[in-house]
């Protein structure tokens, strides 16, 4: 995999925790306040301005939602897939 596509795939994993935040119906302010971060820089994850980040937090952020890890990324790639068909 290229650096481009690693890039492209790490933006759309950021926007699956938003969707796995808005299917949980909890508010950003809510998750910032329990995983002990800003606002701004759950939003800043969130859409993928933020560039690097440690695989600790995307843990954190899987087990704060109650998903598997493996399938934020599975959800990411065949979301990636399907947009690149379009």
């Amino acid at each position: 995999m290229n650096e481009y596509r690693i890039q492209k795939l790490y933006r759309y994993i950021c926007l699956e925790f938003k969707n796995q935040r808005q299917l949980i119906g909890k508010r950003q302010e809510e998750v910032a306040f329990d995983l002990s971060v800003t606002a701004g820089h759950l939003s800043r994850i969130e859409n993928g301005k933020k560039p690097r980040i440690a695989l600790h937090t995307f843990l954190v952020m899987s087990e704060y939602y109650g998903v598997d890890f493996h399938k934020v990324v599975k959800n990411a790639e065949e979301k990636m897939e399907l947009d690149e068909g379009m």
